[in-house]
C-alpha cells in the first residue's frame, strides 16, 4: 500500500495518496516503524502542497518527536518544520 500511495504522490495525485499515508501512519504495531515514519512525513508534505501549513507542521513535529531514530526521515521532517515542502523542479541536461 505504501508504494502505491508514494507513486500517486509522485505522479501529482497527493489527494489520492493522503488517506493511505494517514492509515499507515496510524497503523500502530501492525505497520513497520520505518513505514509509519515515512508515511507521516508524506502526510506533512501533502498538507504543505495543499497549503495547510499548520497541519503539515504537526505531522513533521510528530515524526521528529516519535521517530527520531529514523535518520533521513527525521532529518527531512526537521527540514519541513523550517521550510514548506515544494515539489522539485525538473531539470534536463
Amino acid at each position: 500500500r505504501y508504494r502505491l500511495a508514494w507513486l500517486d504522490f509522485l505522479r501529482g495525485r497527493p489527494d489520492q495518496a493522503l488517506p493511505v499515508f494517514t492509515a499507515l501512519a496510524d497503523g500502530g504495531k501492525t505497520v513497520q516503524v520505518a513505514i509509519r515514519a515515512s508515511a507521516l512525513l508524506y502526510v506533512g508534505r501533502t498538507h504543505d502542497l495543499a497549503g495547510h501549513r499548520e497541519e503539515a507542521r504537526k505531522a513533521y513535529q510528530k515524526v521528529v518527536d516519535d521517530y527520531e531514530t529514523q535518520g533521513r526521515t527525521a532529518a527531512a521532517a526537521r527540514s519541513g518544520l523550517l521550510t514548506p515542502y515544494r515539489r522539485p523542479t525538473k531539470t534536463y541536461p
